[in-house]
């Protein structure tokens, strides 16, 4: 995946012809809350960011065991792909962030491995979009804060890997 990608005012990045959400209006929403209970058939989650750039010249260390934003595809089920940006991680509300690229991936393995669905599509205190990632039998939950996402259509499931370059 290309990670040339340059922000272009308020509510999206764009990545040639490709346009990343990073706000939410009733109408966004709404149609993200349709894809509440979809099964999550494959995940491939990104060795980099695109937070990383802004991180870099921030001088924070985007290094893989301090990584906490990751970008990553959610292949749910209907051949829906919900391309996630910038997110971090949460085991639950009051929970710091998970942090380190193996944990994450680990993390999320875990939860694809375990049946997850895609449960409450909400949002935060500052409108910001919040997911919720649930195992079939419900005795785990993730929060994924993205601070972009896309929709679009997969054909084939990803590679067994857990990280791609």
């Amino acid at each position: 995946m290309d990670q040339k990608i340059s922000k272009n005012g308020h509510s999206r990045w764009e990545e040639e012809d490709h346009i990343i959400r990073t706000e939410l209006d009733p109408v966004l929403l709404t149609q993200l809350q349709m894809l509440q209970g979809k099964t999550v058939q494959g995940l491939a989650l990104w060795a980099s960011s695109i937070a990383d750039e802004e991180l870099a010249e921030l001088d924070e260390d985007t290094t893989p065991e301090n990584r906490v934003f990751v970008d990553f595809d959610l292949y749910l089920e209907g051949h829906i792909l919900m391309e996630v940006y910038a997110a971090s991680l949460y085991h639950g509300v009051d929970e710091k962030p998970v942090v380190g690229l193996e944990t994450i991936a680990n993390t999320l393995a875990r939860m694809t491995e375990r049946g997850a669905t895609l449960g409450n599509v909400t949002t935060d205190e500052a409108e910001g979009l919040v997911l919720t990632l649930t195992t079939r039998e419900g005795e785990e939950t993730l929060i994924v804060a993205p601070s972009g996402w896309a929709l679009g259509h997969w054909d084939e499931l990803p590679d067994d890997e857990r990280w791609l370059a």
